[in-house]
């Protein structure tokens, strides 16, 4: 049975009141996880009772509780002259009928002996047949021998940020309760150890005004809970086979948690016959450290991988690799390291997974930049140039590495080097946006490539994803020589600038030819599909636009393109905006800005901060509105200043400048002076504009009116030609 826990607290205390009138008696057992808080709900439901109650441990001696127990105030000759031959179960059962109403709750059950856990079970299941008595058992499993089982739950997201807040007695940074109840997987008793654990660091504190955080490292762990949860882990077995079971499960699930562990693999990897795995799953499964679904709290995991020798991890490491080769390669990548193959033995399985994963792409493409690596020379940067093709759109920052390792070898043939500055380029460009710095990249090419037909082609395309579509359509107009053989990557480029030079209907035509070509690659059809679905929402065609836009999503994460997923989010959660529809914006918004930092994206990224800002600031979230702009001020100020970042730099004082406190007036005057210094440099007139008013609002606040004047006197204009 499984309730919320505070629906389960209600339903017993109505179930306990019966006991008080001795209309009947009453058993179940609370079970759960440790530290999930059974004993703090039976000591909450047995404080509030009219009546008395004693809790023992389930391994004390029957005598000792029997001591513990108080005395009724009539009792029969009988029992006295059978207690003096010892506690038998018919004795104590007496003794807690004479007492009644009274509840005995009998806690840990499943750390009592076998003998001890039938003495106690026989009693509870007796229990109900005597009037007034009521017995609660606590264990860390279900008991299946006819005893109702009330499951506790962990507690939800919301309940353990609560949990947290009332703690420390003030809001908290979500990220830190997320990350916290990442970790405690709602264990109140772990979430509170986490609580203190960050405090103890320094990477959670108050500073009389509000409370800040920094991510912990990834296997931050409070030494309370390690301690307890290797007492849980590594009490005496019964066989060593269960600790291999336990060992090897948590290997793979920390290697691939995505994973759906079958028994087959678990065996291979163990080592162990069907028979074996399932007994040492069925121990487990008795302790409270398994569940049905793999282990009963993260953490156990975590412990038990930790406690893996690397001699360990490589034997379970082997094995896995081995069973997956054939059956699923997409995995094998994850036990390559671990399993320290001779290179030869480890090349020739990464190229035969690749060849296997032929209809992924991207999956392909990685295991073949893996394989690369045992080689050298000429044939190291042709695999290289082969997963490249790929990896440049859907892993600019992989791509990116991998272009200029090619580059640090020398006497390859020019060939290879020219390749390889074009890939490294476009990863630049994907992930900066910096157009200046893809002119230095294409510099290192020798001088009588450059202006050709693949440099004019390539510069027209690093100019659309530079954010500058006039000058893109000004050189491929300059350029009527490509015009007639253009392949279809330029026609994309082209279609883009149409689009974004409000071309719409050119574009949107343009779109259904490039639909036709026969030989439209798959990603490229991606990109044409989206700016389909972009020019048709600015017809008016929404509906269309709609079904346009899934479709292009839809492919890119076939082909695994995390950074077309991610500007194809961003795009649709725009038009949501548009719309009013906020949830589903934000929805979007968050997916493209998961997508966007895996890709390395991180200029798109900062969009997608800004348009969930917003929202925060909005719905009055004004502390995640500032966290989300200040990540994405951080994420632009390293690079070259575009009109993106002074945009931040803007959203940044107008945040200030709506939202009083001691430092307000003086971080609005720094973002908007800033903001108007790098405007001016960039030769966008609206921009200027913007800035130049928002630096006249700053101030005017503060009170400084004639350069206020002059600001707004120099903005006007363009003001009242602004649409």
């Amino acid at each position: 049975m499984s309730l919320s826990n505070a629906d389960l607290l209600l339903q017993l205390q109505r179930r306990l009141a019966s006991v008080a009138v001795r209309r009947s008696g009453l058993a179940f057992c609370l079970f759960g996880e440790a530290g999930i808080g059974k004993t703090k709900m039976v000591s909450e439901l047995l404080k509030h009772l009219p009546y008395a109650s004693l809790t023992v441990r389930a391994v004390s001696p029957i005598s000792q509780v029997m001591s513990s127990l108080p005395r009724p105030k009539r009792v029969p000759a009988w029992l006295e002259r059978s207690l003096e031959q010892g506690v038998k179960l018919e004795t104590l059962l007496a003794w807690l009928e004479a007492l009644a109403p009274f509840v005995l709750h009998i806690e840990d059950w499943h750390e009592a002996s076998s003998e001890a856990q039938d003495f106690w079970l026989r009693l509870v299941l007796a229990a109900p047949q005597k009037k007034g008595v009521g017995m609660i058992l606590t264990s860390r499993v279900a008991i299946a021998n006819g005893l109702e089982s009330l499951r506790l739950l962990p507690l939800d997201f919301e309940a353990s940020t609560a949990l947290l807040q009332r703690e420390v007695g003030a809001d908290l940074p979500s990220e830190a309760t997320a990350w916290i109840f990442s970790k405690a997987a709602g264990n109140p008793l772990f979430t509170l150890e986490f609580l203190k654990h960050l405090a103890r660091l320094g990477l959670l504190w108050n500073d009389t005004h509000r409370w800040h955080w920094r991510e912990p490292p990834a296997d931050a762990m409070p030494i309370t809970v390690e301690a307890l949860i290797e007492q849980l882990l590594f009490e005496p077995l019964d066989t060593l086979d269960h600790q291999v079971v336990l060992q090897a499960q948590a290997f793979l699930e920390s290697r691939v948690p995505q994973f759906t562990l079958d028994s087959t693999l678990l065996a291979s990897v163990a080592d162990l016959n069907q028979l074996q795995i399932e007994a040492a799953q069925a121990h487990w499964l008795r302790r409270g450290i398994l569940s049905p679904t793999g282990f009963a709290h993260p953490l156990f995991r975590e412990v038990t991988f930790r406690q893996l020798v690397p001699s360990d991890r490589q034997k379970f490491a082997t094995r896995a690799l081995h069973a997956l080769q054939t059956s699923q390669p997409e995995l094998v990548a994850e036990f390559l390291e671990e399993s320290q193959l001779p290179p030869e033995t480890a090349f020739n399985t990464l190229i035969t997974c690749a060849k296997a994963l032929a209809d992924q792409p991207n999956r392909a493409a990685q295991f073949k930049a893996k394989a690369a690596q045992f080689l050298s020379g000429e044939a190291k940067a042709k695999l290289l140039l082969e997963a490249l093709a790929v990896l440049v759109h859907s892993e600019p920052k992989e791509a990116f590495n991998h272009a200029e390792a090619i580059l640090e070898q020398s006497d390859l043939p020019q060939n290879l080097r020219t390749d390889a500055i074009y890939y490294a380029t476009t990863a630049i460009v994907t992930t900066s946006r910096n157009i200046e710095a893809a002119e230095a990249s294409l510099a290192r090419l020798p001088s009588h490539l450059l202006g050709d037909a693949r440099h004019i082609s390539s510069r027209i395309g690093f100019l659309m994803m530079c954010g500058q579509p006039v000058q893109a359509l000004e050189t491929w107009t300059a350029h009527q020589e490509l015009h007639q053989s253009a392949e279809t990557p330029v026609l994309v480029h082209v279609l883009s600038a149409l689009m974004l030079t409000g071309q719409m209907q050119a574009a949107e035509t343009l779109t259904l030819d490039i639909l036709t070509h026969p030989n439209l690659l798959p990603r490229e059809k991606m990109s044409v599909l989206n700016i389909r679905a972009i020019s048709l929402a600015q017809l008016g065609q929404l509906g269309k636009s709609e079904n346009v836009a899934l479709e292009a999503i839809d492919l890119a994460q076939e082909l695994g393109q995390h950074n077309a997923v991610g500007a194809m989010l961003l795009n649709r959660a725009v038009t949501l905006e548009r719309s009013g529809q906020r949830h589903a914006m934000r929805d979007h918004a968050t997916r493209a800005l998961a997508a966007l930092e895996q890709a390395g994206n991180m200029g798109l990224a900062a969009q997608a901060q800004l348009m969930l800002s917003n929202d925060d600031f909005e719905t009055g979230r004004d502390d995640r509105a500032e966290e989300s702009l200040n990540a994405a001020y951080a994420t632009l100020k390293p690079a070259a200043v575009s009109p993106f970042f002074v945009t931040i730099e803007l959203a940044l004082t107008r945040f200030h400048l709506q939202r009083p406190s001691q430092y307000s007036q003086t971080l609005a005057l720094k973002y908007a002076r800033d903001a108007l210094r790098q405007a001016q440099g960039l030769g966008q007139a609206k921009l200027l504009a913007s800035a130049q008013t928002h630096l006249c609002l700053v101030l005017l606040q503060t009170g400084q009116v004639p350069e206020a004047q002059t600001l707004l006197e120099s903005a006007l204009p363009v003001l009242k030609d602004a649409p």
